[in-house]
């Protein structure tokens, strides 16, 4: 199998090419008459029979050789990968500051301690609470306890803070007042409990002896 060239304009790289021999050349005739003389004209038949290659595309003239030798411009295409980097904005959720809801009823446990009713046990003797068979006390007052050492503990306290005993709230009275203090994390149940001070002595929720 004969492998065939295609020819090319060497100008503009067409393959519409018109190819043809080459006639009397005037221009070589005229330099000879003018040389020589009469016989001079001779010359414009040098190379007449020279094969020749038009472009039809651009009117450019050349060799035949000159077209099997064209090598067409080669445009690198390569692609050249970019690594763009794309990171994740983290939004920041906003810190928003939720607090517990109101307590507006309270529910009195047969021990007589006062729960929250979104106890689910009694904060005092442990037992589940049942809104359906315990008192419902709407609206409710704030509520102290005495304890028979004298001091005035809240009535969500379950260890008087300065003997640090079990407050037994059946068999003590809910009085109406309120007591404050500042308070701090317990070292042992880590909730929150009044500061240890001359008065007051123990944690209000595990009865362990603050230090």
């Amino acid at each position: 199998m004969i492998e065939t060239q295609t020819i090319h304009c060497p100008k503009c790289g067409c393959t519409d090419i018109h190819i043809t021999e080459k006639g009397y050349s005037i221009k070589k005739g005229l330099l000879g008459y003018v040389t020589i003389g009469a016989i001079g004209t001779l010359f414009g038949l040098h190379g007449n029979k020279k094969v020749i290659c038009v472009c039809l595309k651009c009117n450019h003239t050349f060799s035949p050789s000159e077209g099997y030798n064209y090598v067409p411009t080669v445009i690198s295409t390569s692609t050249v990968e970019i690594e763009v980097s794309n990171p994740i904005v983290e939004q920041k959720t906003p810190n928003i500051k939720t607090t517990p809801p109101k307590v507006t009823q309270i529910v009195k446990c047969s021990c007589g301690a006062l729960n929250s009713i979104y106890n689910k046990q009694c904060f005092s003797c442990d037992k589940s609470i049942n809104l359906s068979t315990m008192e419902t006390i709407k609206n409710p007052v704030d509520s102290i306890t005495l304890c028979p050492c004298g001091t005035k503990n809240e009535s969500s306290y379950k260890y008087c803070i300065t003997c640090g005993i079990k407050i037994d709230y059946s068999t003590l009275d809910l009085c109406t007042g309120k007591v404050q203090y500042n308070t701090q994390t317990c070292p042992a149940c880590g909730k929150e409990t009044p500061t240890k001070s001359r008065k007051v002595k123990h944690c209000a929720h595990c009865g362990i002896e603050l230090y």
